[in-house]
C-alpha cells in the first residue's frame, strides 16, 4: 500500500524531478566555471593587448557563480510551478527571483565601474604619471557619482517589483529635496560647483594657479565640497567650489608647454639704449642656456615701453619651460644684469626729486614792479 502510494506521488511530481535534475545540470555548470572557466577565460583575454578585459573578468567571476545559481533555481522553479495552481508563495518566490536578477545587475554594473576605475588609474600610471593623482581623484568621483546613480534607480525598481508603490517616495523625496536643498543651499552649490569644476576642468591636480585674492599656489585635490591649495610657504587653502567657480583664476599650466617670463628694468636718460638692449639680450641667453628649466630654443626679446620719471624703461622677454622654473630665471636674471650693467657702465637710477627753495625777500624783489 505504501509502495503503490509512493509510486503515484512521484509519477504525479515528475516536475519536481526534472526541477531536481535542471537544479543538477546548472550545479555542474557552476563546478566547471569555478574550477575550470577562469582558467580557460585567463587564457583567451591574455591573447589581447589591453588589460581591461582582464580586470573585468576577475571583477564579474564570482557575479558569474551566483547568475548560475540563480538561474538553475529560477529555471527549477518554473517547472515545478507549471503543474502547479498559482498561489500567494509562488508569487512571492516568482518576485524574489526577479529581485535576485536586479540585485545581480547593480552588483555587476558597480563591480564594472570599480574594474574600469583601476583600469584607468593603471594606464595613466604607465603612461602619463605626472598627472596621475589629477586621474586618480576624477575617475573615483565619477566612480562614486555613477554608483550612487545605479544604486538609487535600482533601489526604487526593486520596491516596485515587491510592489511597493515608489510614487509617494519620489513625490516625497521631491519635497524633501527642496526643503533640504534649502537648508544646505551653501552646501548643494558646493557639491554641483565640484561637479562641473570636475567637467570644464579650469585646474587639476599639480596645476599652479593664481587667485583674484593674489594667493598662488598648486592644486592638491578637487574634492565634492572643497578645493585644496598648496602655497609655496607649504600651507593649505581651503577654498569652497562655489566660491573658486566665481573667482578669476590665472592658470599658469594652460595653456600646456613654455610661459613667458617678464622682467622690467630701467636705465638713466644718458644712456645708449642700443648699447643696453645688446647687454640685456645677452644676459637673457646666457641665463636661459645655464640655468635648468629654461627655454634655449627661445630668442630674448627686449621692448623699451616707456619715459618714466628717473629713467627709461624696458622689459625683457625670457621664457621658463614650467612653473617653477621662472622663479629660478628671475633670480638669476637680476643678478646677472645688474653685473653686466656695472661692468659696462650702464646706470640703473633711483628716483630723484630736484627741490629749489627761494628766498622770501628776493621772491619780493623779484615781484616788485
Amino acid at each position: 500500500m505504501i509502495s503503490t502510494f509512493t509510486v503515484a506521488t512521484l509519477v504525479v511530481k515528475q516536475e519536481w524531478l526534472r526541477a531536481g535534475g535542471i537544479m543538477l545540470a546548472f550545479l555542474l555548470g557552476w563546478v566547471i566555471i569555478a574550477v575550470v572557466g577562469k582558467k580557460v577565460f585567463k587564457k583567451l583575454v591574455a591573447r589581447t593587448n589591453s588589460q581591461l578585459d582582464d580586470i573585468i573578468l576577475s571583477a564579474l567571476h564570482g557575479l558569474a557563480q551566483w547568475a548560475i545559481i540563480i538561474a538553475g533555481a529560477y529555471f527549477a522553479f518554473r517547472e515545478v510551478t507549471a503543474a502547479e495552481p498559482e498561489t500567494t508563495i509562488w508569487t512571492i518566490i516568482g518576485k524574489g527571483f526577479t529581485i535576485a536578477w536586479v540585485g545581480l545587475a547593480i552588483a555587476s554594473a558597480i563591480r564594472i565601474f570599480n574594474a574600469y576605475s583601476q583600469w584607468k588609474i593603471e594606464q595613466t600610471l604607465e603612461t602619463h604619471a605626472d598627472v596621475l593623482r589629477d586621474v586618480a581623484t576624477r575617475v573615483n568621483f565619477f566612480r562614486k557619482l555613477l554608483i550612487a546613480v545605479v544604486a538609487i534607480i535600482g533601489g526604487l525598481y526593486i520596491l516596485s517589483i515587491a510592489g511597493i508603490d515608489t510614487s509617494p517616495i519620489v513625490a516625497g523625496g521631491a519635497v524633501g529635496g527642496i526643503v533640504i536643498g534649502i537648508a544646505l543651499q551653501d552646501t548643494l552649490s558646493n557639491v554641483f560647483a565640484g561637479f562641473f569644476l570636475n567637467i570644464d576642468r579650469p585646474v587639476k591636480i599639480g596645476d599652479f594657479i593664481r587667485l583674484d585674492s593674489g594667493q598662488e599656489g598648486f592644486v592638491e585635490e578637487v574634492g565634492w565640497r572643497y578645493t585644496k591649495i598648496r602655497l609655496y610657504a607649504n600651507n593649505l587653502v581651503i577654498i569652497p567650489n562655489n566660491k573658486l567657480s566665481q573667482s578669476t583664476i590665472t592658470n599658469f599650466n594652460l595653456p600646456s608647454g613654455p610661459l613667458s617670463v617678464y622682467m622690467t628694468c630701467g636705465v638713466s636718460y644718458d644712456s645708449d639704449l642700443e648699447h643696453v638692449e645688446e647687454v640685456a639680450i645677452r644676459v637673457a641667453r646666457q641665463v636661459l642656456e645655464t640655468e635648468p628649466g629654461g627655454d634655449t630654443q627661445w630668442d630674448p626679446v627686449v621692448r623699451f615701453k616707456e619715459f618714466g620719471d628717473s629713467s627709461i624703461n624696458f622689459t625683457t622677454v625670457l621664457r621658463a619651460l614650467d612653473v617653477d622654473s621662472q622663479y629660478r630665471i628671475q633670480h638669476q636674471f637680476v643678478k646677472q644684469l645688474h653685473r653686466a650693467f656695472n661692468e659696462e657702465g650702464i646706470e640703473i637710477p633711483f628716483p630723484i626729486r630736484t627741490v629749489i627753495m627761494k628766498n622770501g625777500d628776493q621772491e619780493a624783489e623779484v615781484r616788485k614792479p
